[in-house]
C-alpha cells in the first residue's frame, strides 16, 4: 500500500487549477461506487443519498460564481483526463452550468488510477461508501497488493490494519477470508459482469457466496440445524410478540394440542414395532 499511498499524496499535492469540465471523464472502472455491488434493496437509498449530495453540491455553487467546490482529483491516463475522485461535484458543476472546475491532475497508468480512485474515497470527508462497497474496495486491493494470491501481504500491512484502513466494521475476519479465498480464485470461472471494470478481477460479491457456502459446508450437521433452529424460533417469537393476548393464547393452545397428538402418535408407533399389531388412532 506504501507505493499506492505515496501516489495518493502526490496526487494531493498537485496544485489546484481551474480545467474544462467538458475534457474531464468518468469511466466505471475509476468509480469505486459500483452499484454491481450492492444489494438491490439498497440501490433505490444510495441513488437518494447520492442526489441529495449533489442537490447540496449543486446548492453551494448557486451561492455565486465564485463559489467553488474541492478540487476534483484527476488521472491523466495516455492523455486523457478521467476524474477518479469528485463525481458527485463534476455532477454538481455540470448541472450549475458552470464550464470549469478546480481540479488536481497527475499522469498514472491505467493500472495505478484505478487502485487509487479506490483508496481515495476512503477520508471520511465524503459521501460514505457503502459497506460493501468499501469491502470490495479492500478485496480488490487485496488480490493487486498480493499478486491475487500469490504473494504475501506487503510488509507492515495485516488483515487487521487492512481492516481499518477500508473502514470495515469488525472486518478482520472478513479481511481473513479474502486472504484465504484469494489465492483460489480463477477469473475464467467467472463473466465479465461479475468482474470489477476495471481491474478484471472477480468482484468479492461474487466469489464470497462460495466462501460461505464452503464454511457452512465445514460445519458439523447439529450445529447447522441448531443454527436453523435458533433462526426459525427468533422469526416466530418476532412475530407472536406483535399479535394479540388472544391469538398468542389460541396459539399456545394449538402447539399443546399438536404437540400431544404428535407423542401419542410416536407412542402407538412404538407400540406398533412392539407388539407387531397396528394401533387405529
Amino acid at each position: 500500500m506504501d507505493r499506492l499511498e505515496e501516489l495518493l499524496r502526490a496526487l494531493r499535492a498537485q496544485p489546484p487549477v481551474m480545467v474544462s469540465t467538458a475534457n474531464l471523464r468518468t469511466h466505471p472502472k475509476y468509480q469505486p461506487r459500483d452499484p454491481a455491488t450492492v444489494r438491490t434493496g439498497d440501490r433505490a437509498r444510495l441513488d437518494t443519498a447520492s442526489d441529495e449530495h449533489i442537490a447540496r453540491l449543486r446548492g453551494h455553487l448557486a451561492a455565486g460564481k465564485g463559489q467553488q467546490l474541492d478540487p476534483l482529483l484527476v488521472a491523466e491516463v495516455d492523455g486523457v483526463k478521467y476524474v477518479i475522485d469528485g463525481h458527485h461535484r463534476l455532477r454538481a458543476y455540470q448541472l450549475a452550468q458552470r464550464k470549469h472546475a478546480l481540479a488536481r491532475t497527475l499522469q498514472l497508468s491505467e493500472r495505478d488510477a484505478v487502485m487509487l480512485a479506490k483508496l481515495v474515497n476512503l477520508d471520511g470527508t465524503k459521501l460514505p461508501l457503502h459497506a460493501e462497497q468499501a469491502r470490495e474496495a479492500a478485496w480488490q486491493y487485496l488480490a493487486h497488493a498480493t499478486a491475487r494470491g500469490r504473494l504475501p501481504l506487503p510488509m507492515g500491512v495485516s488483515c487487521r490494519s487492512l481492516a481499518a484502513r477500508f473502514g470495515l466494521k469488525n472486518g478482520h475476519d472478513t479481511v481473513n477470508r479474502m486472504t484465504r479465498k484469494v489465492a483460489e480464485v480463477n477469473p475464467e470461472d467467472y463473466s465479465d459482469a461479475a468482474c470489477d471494470p476495471g481491474t478484471g478481477w472477480p468482484r468479492w460479491s461474487a466469489v464470497k457466496g462460495n466462501a460461505f457456502r464452503d464454511a457452512y459446508e465445514d460445519t458439523p450437521l447439529e450445529i447447522r440445524e441448531q443454527q436453523k433452529a435458533e433462526k426459525l424460533a427468533a422469526a416466530f417469537l418476532g412475530k407472536l410478540d406483535k399479535a394479540s393476548p388472544g391469538v398468542r393464547r389460541r396459539v399456545a393452545e394449538v402447539i399443546r394440542r399438536d404437540t400431544a397428538q404428535a407423542q401419542d402418535e410416536a407412542l402407538a408407533d412404538a407400540v406398533d414395532e412392539w407388539t407387531g399389531t397396528p394401533t387405529d388412532y
